[in-house]
């Protein structure tokens, strides 16, 4: 196997946590799990996945893992399991925001919707709780390089209003669980055109946690030994230009 790019992404930010095994770049198992159960399951599942394509921890390349933002208690199992693996087997750690990570696999699965309304900016928003959100939406004609707004956390209301005032006239796309649970508010921003999935996505995949990784991996960015979760909740106030 020390010829092959081994990865594990993990994903375990809110209600479900999913682990994916890739091999040079092609996925070659998934399991999902209820993330109630996360902090009992996640190195088993993580133990069977490898024994399953006879490999073992240290054939792993890397661990790609969403650190955040997300649930609190999800968040922490994930980071702190995948920073006690990095150490106890010194894998490198790959650290994707879950709203980059959420925008990027909205604009892949969701490429006839965007295409066919001429949508122009995509929109990810997360239940921070507390009538809060963490939120990142960025222009479709600069997609890969261009953040409009930088991941933060937000007051919904804040956040109505931001987008009222600099997105006018814009066609946007929606997605996340927090355009779920504030989709009448959305609904209602003056002077916008607002789009959702028939079934909105809630947060990334293990799937778009490896594709964003593995970018990485090619543009050169640098492994880390450990990783913090992004709670960004000390980031509250507007976004910066």
């Amino acid at each position: 196997m020390s010829n092959q790019q081994v990865l594990l992404a993990l994903q375990g930010t809110y209600n479900i946590m999913q682990v994916s095994l890739f091999i040079d770049e092609i996925c070659v198992k998934t399991v999902t799990e209820s993330e109630t159960r996360a902090s009992e399951t996640l190195i088993p599942i993580i133990d069977e996945l490898l024994k399953s394509k006879g490999l073992k921890l240290e054939d792993l390349s890397a661990i790609a893992i969403d650190n955040g933002p997300g649930a609190f208690t999800s968040l922490r199992v994930t980071v702190v399991t995948a920073n006690a693996i990095s150490f106890a087997s010194h894998i490198p750690l790959i650290g994707i925001n879950s709203l980059n990570a959420l925008v990027y696999q909205t604009k892949l699965d969701c490429s006839d919707l965007i295409s066919s309304s001429k949508a122009t900016v995509v929109a990810a928003l997360l239940n921070a709780y507390n009538h809060e959100v963490y939120v990142s939406y960025q222009p479709m004609d600069k997609f890969e390089v261009s953040l409009l707004q930088r991941p933060a956390c937000l007051k919904i209301e804040t956040l109505m209003s931001n987008i009222e005032n600099d997105l006018k006239g814009q066609t946007i796309l929606f997605t996340g669980n927090g355009s779920i649970l504030h989709k009448e508010l959305i609904v209602n921003i003056p002077g916008i055109n607002a789009l959702f999935e028939d079934e909105i996505t809630e947060h990334c995949s293990s799937m778009s946690v490896a594709q964003m990784a593995f970018k990485k991996i090619r543009a050169g960015d640098p492994f880390v030994k450990k990783l913090s979760p992004e709670y960004m909740k000390s980031n509250m106030g507007t976004l910066p230009k």
